[in-house]
Formats: C-alpha cells, structure tokens, sequence
C-alpha cells in the first residue's frame, strides 16, 4: 500500500458513516463494541472534521458515545471551531466592506461559502479566507492599514493575519498558468453575480462547482487532499444540483481534462455519503484520502512531482537536484513580489536569497526538514510512485499530466 498506516477498515468505515449522517441529517449509527473511538478521534483530526464527528458522537446514547477523554477533546474542538466561524465570519464581512469601499472588486471563496451548505455553518472547519480581488496590491494595503501581518507572499497570492484566528489570503487569480483550466478562470468576473450596491460579487453556481473539481483536482495532483473537501463537494450538489447547467459544465470539464475525473468524484462522494451503500475504504484510492490529512501529505508532494515531470532525459538524481536548487534559489517573479527592493532593482536577487532564507531560518524558523535521498530523489520508477500513478488513473487524472 501506498500508505501503510494501520488504521483498521471498520473504524474507516465507522467514520464515513457518521460524517454521512450528519450531512444527511440523520440518525447517526450505532458503533458495535469494536469501534476504536481514538482512532475515529485521530481521523477527525487528521481530516478537520472533528465538529462534524462530534455533533454525529453527541447524538448517540450516552452508553454509545466515545470514551470519556476522547468525547473531551472532540467538544472541546467543536466548541473552538465555534468560536473559529464566528470571528471569522464577523471580520470576513467586515473586511469586505472595506474592500469594496476602497473601490476593489472581491470574491469570497472556498470555505467561507462552501459552509452555508452545511448543516450548520459552523460544520465545516476553516483556518483561513480567500479573497479574489481584482486589485491584489491595493487589497493589501487595505489589510496592513487594518493591522494585519503580511505573513508570505507568491505569485497568485498573499497571506495575512492578525491573531490565531484571524487569517486571510488575498488571490490575484484562480489557478496556475500551467493548468488546463487557467485560460476558463481568467474571465470568472465577467460571469460573476454582480451587487448594484457593492463591489462585493459571487462567483456563479455552474463556476463555482467548476472551480471546486478544478481545487480538489489539484490538490491531489500535487500531494493529496482528504475527505473534507469530498464533502465540500457532496454538500454542494445536494443544495444546487437542480440549479446547474449540466451540458455546459460537462463541455467546460471535458475542455479541461476534468470530465472523467468528475464521473469519479460523483461515484465516490456517492458511496461515502448518500447513505445507500456500505462506504468503501479498501480500494487503494479510498486509502489514498483517507490516510492522508487535510491536504494530503509531504511524500505525496514529492512522488507527484517524480511522476510529473518523468521523462527521457529524467533521472532520480536530476530531478531531486532540480527540486532542490528550486527551493534553495525561490524564482526572481517570486522574490520581487516578496521584496520592494527586489522589485525595483532586479540586480539585488541575490542578496535577497540570503535574507529571505536568513528570515525562515532564524526569524520564523518555518523550514522544513526531509530525508533527501527518501523524498527529493524519489524516482518516478519506484513501486510507490507507479502506485500513485495508477491511483491518478483510476481517479480520471493522468490525461492532466
């Protein structure tokens, strides 16, 4: 397996089963006495949907219900999460405003709507907002003017916060020139709901189910992503399913390589979450999320970049050093948008990479560490790499590659 965690498939199945019924808003089931309640905890974690699984737990009998410590840590998770969606929901809205008071054109994402079609709103767990703004540079000035820290910047986004809860990230477009989808996304504002009274605008249904595979797609080409963002996907449809124009999205995903991939994510949040059917947690692809945490794992970064960028002239040890000269000497389009400096005088790149690193290392110390021979030249011809690859194809995205 691709992934050797050992995690037994009843508490697997257990776990999906009660996520399903809190999405279905119905009865949760009854776990048998061989339900492991810690390792149910540890997935609700690993995935953030330890409120879900809470609400689901807090529903059974008390004879039932998870052990003591671990029904602790899961109310007591619940109840941040709580607190989480409020804060952040008040100043999400509060941020817009002033957004769209500064003349900027925003676009909420992700999570901070994906949420309103849960249950209750606070279901779905959210460590930060999205923003698309048309004017990235003047939306960041908004943000620092409100006392909030430019914590990193890239080229499609920046991120900001002000306290433990309080995190935002500001995006100039959608997705990456590389994907198929980049040229679709580059005109999501002249199809975007528009207010008469502000500047603040929604993202159509049809794109916004679009973008959705388009988001999950890429999160599993470059490391994986788990079962929240399967449950994003369900919840959606079951709310807006009649609302979709069917025949133009399927024309959409076809141009962008998602078609097949969409007939997959259709089977499997079926499975997992309409109630209908024992869920599967055996298949190497089900293995695959399920093992993973929110966003997939680090050594699923890496194999993915192997399988990517195989080749004739492709080795193990070329790519490894590609990756890391890569992360060592960060793209001058990258460093100019991190440094002013940088920006207006490009000749200044390499005294930068010292201070950008001297930064990481010593002042956030956020770096990183991995075994470079077992992660940097992992060989696209290794047994996990074709496995990964052949769990890709199953999914309906190797025609991405």
């Amino acid at each position: 397996m691709i992934e050797s965690n050992t995690k037994s498939e009843n508490n697997l199945r257990y776990f999906l089963m009660l996520v399903a019924s809190v999405l279905n808003e119905t009865e949760p089931p009854l776990p048998d006495e061989n339900i492991n309640w810690q390792e149910v905890f540890e997935l609700a974690s690993s995935q953030s949907m330890a409120a879900v699984v809470f609400y689901g737990a807090d529903k059974l009998p008390d004879s039932l219900k998870p052990d003591g410590n671990v029904y602790a840590y899961l109310k007591q998770m619940y109840a941040e999460q709580l607190v989480v969606d409020m804060n952040l929901s008040v100043e999400t809205q509060r941020m817009l405003n002033l957004l769209s008071d500064n003349g900027i054109s925003c676009m909420p994402l992700k999570g901070i709507v994906t949420k309103n079609d849960y249950p209750l709103v606070n279901l779905r767990s959210m460590t930060d907002v999205d923003i698309l703004c048309d004017d990235r540079k003047k939306a960041e000035s908004v943000f620092l003017s409100e006392g909030y820290v430019r914590e990193s910047v890239g080229e499609k986004d920046s991120s900001f916060r002000k306290n433990e809860i309080l995190h935002f990230e500001v995006h100039s477009y959608l997705v990456n020139n590389t994907s198929p989808a980049y040229r679709y996304f580059n005109n999501v504002w002249k199809r975007a709901i528009t207010d008469e009274k502000t500047n603040i605008v929604k993202m159509n249904l049809d794109d916004t189910y679009i973008y959705m595979l388009e988001h999950l797609a890429g999160h599993l080409e470059y490391g994986g992503a788990g079962v929240r963002m399967f449950a994003d996907v369900y919840m959606f449809l079951k709310k807006h399913s009649d609302k979709l124009n069917q025949t133009e999205i399927s024309e959409v995903l076809s141009s962008i390589g998602l078609d097949e991939f969409e007939r997959f994510i259709l089977k499997l949040v079926n499975n997992w979450f309409s109630g209908d059917t024992i869920p599967d947690v055996s298949s190497d692809y089900s293995r695959f999320i399920l093992l993973s945490s929110t966003f997939g794992l680090s050594r699923y970064t890496f194999l993915s970049d192997s399988i990517r960028n195989s080749g004739e002239n492709s080795t193990p040890k070329s790519n490894g050093l590609r990756r890391i000269l890569r992360k060592l000497f960060p793209s001058l389009k990258w460093m100019k948008l991190r440094f002013k400096a940088v920006d207006k005088i490009s000749v200044l790149y390499p005294v930068f990479v010292v201070v950008h690193w001297f930064d990481r290392l010593f002042i956030r110390r956020d770096v990183k560490t991995y075994n470079l021979k077992n992660n940097y030249f992992v060989s696209a011809d290794s047994d996990e790499a074709k496995e990964l690859e052949r769990i890709y194809a199953e999914m309906g995205l190797n025609k991405r590659y």
